[in-house]
């Protein structure tokens, strides 16, 4: 069973199980008011009751499941959920013989919770530091075992905060890899602060508790990166593991499968993240650029796709300097030797929204060295690692971020101005800039293109014969964000495997 698609197969069964209820008991409602005292002598009257209770209990639970509700209020969806015991029980009441199909399972789920419960978020971790830049939270934690913590990128943990609530345990995906934590002992996850009195905003205003700014306005960016712990022999050691009120800062439950997780199986990727769902990127993009190419590892390819609001720019600087610092890796790698000539990376970035108005607006109120300040100060700190190449090599933030402000070439064109070793005004080193929403059929043509290319450069022989024609290419489409985006990667996807059937694209989806 793909355990990595779980969430997706337990939607289907939750979607299947709520079409086939109403179902049932809209009929069963019909032949009541066609036949009402043959239907009571069949079925009684309880049945109807607790029929009805369960229709209005699954609905409940299902609408408060659409992703609009879990991104607006994930409490709503985290308590309308776990009315499940409610509708478990009526429909106990509902099924004389219900019991026969539910014991066994009910069993099972009852010694996972068990088991669960007495493990869950045992594992020590120290928060190193947080900081806040609207609407980006950044919490960076170390695990008192490195050892006991073994991720993939683009995997997530839950998080649970005992200071806001002994209950909510909240999903967030981690956007450090494995390697960071072997080499600089940190796990990091970034978080979107949603509306005031939500848990995530309860969390910041936690953390900025912590960092000493209290009394600051709540939109004000804040940084702690000053947070310690004394030893049982009295040594300062990095991270804070209590609170203030003595609870634990964080508990740590994970990490967990996700399906994007299995960018490694294949030879060519294309990863794409919008908004803050670019958090499994960041951990995909620092494993293979920084650690496995160096290995040898697959994928051997990447076509790197981020969707960002310009007036958003800001929010993301610490993924501007990720960027910055993984092209500049690749280029000091390949001129090394450590990388192997088949080897490629394109990392494009698509500004929505740009304007004038938002332009003059970022440049009035962040100039464009706070990247740059911030960088110096987290360095200092401890908190970043050390580049790895010379000045040669680099890329200044700063420089990608006036792109980012300006940019000047249209998405629209990109077929026609990105290839190989080309110059143009909106690239720097291995990073383009597009104005404007990413044209996949344009993406998935180049992808198209290089696979075929490459095949032939090979000597590859296809067999056009009807059903003798093996997939040998399965590019991966990896994406974590909007369920619009994932529906027009999903048409592409179709559209490009039924060209060429040589090729399959494959979409591993995390929407939300």
């Amino acid at each position: 069973f793909p355990f990595k698609k779980a969430i997706e197969f337990h939607k289907i069964i939750g979607f299947t199980a709520f079409v086939a209820a109403f179902g049932h008991g809209f009929f069963h409602y019909l032949n009541f008011a066609l036949k009402p005292e043959i239907t009571i002598l069949a079925f009684g009257n309880s049945a109807f009751i607790t029929g009805g209770l369960l229709i209005v209990i699954m609905t409940f639970i299902y609408s408060g499941a659409h992703y609009v509700v879990r991104r607006a209020n994930y409490e709503i969806f985290w308590y309308s959920h776990h009315t499940y015991t409610l509708f478990l029980l009526t429909l106990l009441a509902h099924g004389p013989h219900f019991w026969q199909w539910f014991l066994i399972p009910v069993v099972l789920f009852i010694i996972e919770k068990r088991r669960r419960s007495a493990s869950r978020g045992n594992r020590k971790v120290y928060v190193e530091s947080v900081q806040f830049i609207p609407p980006v939270l950044n919490v960076n934690f170390s695990p008192e075992n490195i050892e006991d913590f073994e991720f993939r990128g683009g995997q997530y943990l839950y998080l649970l905060v005992p200071t806001i609530s002994e209950m909510e345990w909240h999903p967030f995906s981690m956007s450090s890899a494995y390697g960071d934590l072997e080499s600089s002992g940190y796990v990091s996850v970034h978080i979107r602060v949603q509306e005031p009195g939500s848990w995530t905003y309860r969390l910041k205003e936690y953390f900025r508790i912590i960092s000493g700014n209290v009394g600051t306005h709540p939109d004000q960016p804040f940084i702690a990166n000053n947070l310690f712990h004394y030893d049982a022999a009295g040594r300062k050691q990095k991270g804070l593991f209590n609170g203030p009120d003595g609870f634990p800062l964080l508990r740590v439950d994970g990490p967990y499968a996700s399906p994007t997780q299995v960018y490694s199986t294949y030879r060519d990727i294309i990863l794409v993240g919008s908004g803050i769902g670019l958090t499994p990127s960041a951990s995909i993009l620092r494993s293979v650029l920084r650690y496995k190419w160096k290995q040898g590892y697959f994928p051997e390819t990447i076509r790197f796709c981020w969707i960002l609001r310009q007036n958003e720019i800001d929010s993301f600087h610490w993924f501007i300097e990720l960027l910055c610092d993984l092209s500049a890796r690749v280029e000091a790698d390949t001129e090394a030797g450590a990388i192997e000539p088949g080897h490629y990376v394109e990392l494009n970035v698509y500004v929505t929204g740009a304007s004038s108005s938002n332009r003059a607006q970022l440049a009035s109120t962040t100039s464009v060295k706070t990247i740059a300040a911030e960088k110096r100060k987290r360095s200092k700190n401890g908190t970043i690692e050390a580049g790895g190449y010379d000045a040669r090599q680099a890329v200044d933030p700063n420089d990608l971020r006036k792109l980012l402000l300006n940019p000047t070439i249209a998405s629209k064109d990109q077929a026609e101005t990105q290839f190989p070793g080309a110059r143009s005004p909106n690239k720097l080193q291995n990073i383009w800039v597009w104005n404007g929403r990413p044209t996949w059929e344009a993406i998935f043509a180049s992808s198209e293109e290089a696979i075929l290319q490459r095949r032939a450069a090979q000597g590859a022989v296809y067999d056009e014969a009807p059903g003798s024609v093996k997939v040998e290419s399965e590019v991966g489409v990896c994406f974590c964000g909007h369920p619009l985006i994932a529906k027009a990667l999903k048409k592409n996807c179709v559209s490009y495997s039924a060209k060429h059937p040589e090729i399959k694209y494959t979409l591993n989806a995390e929407v939300f």
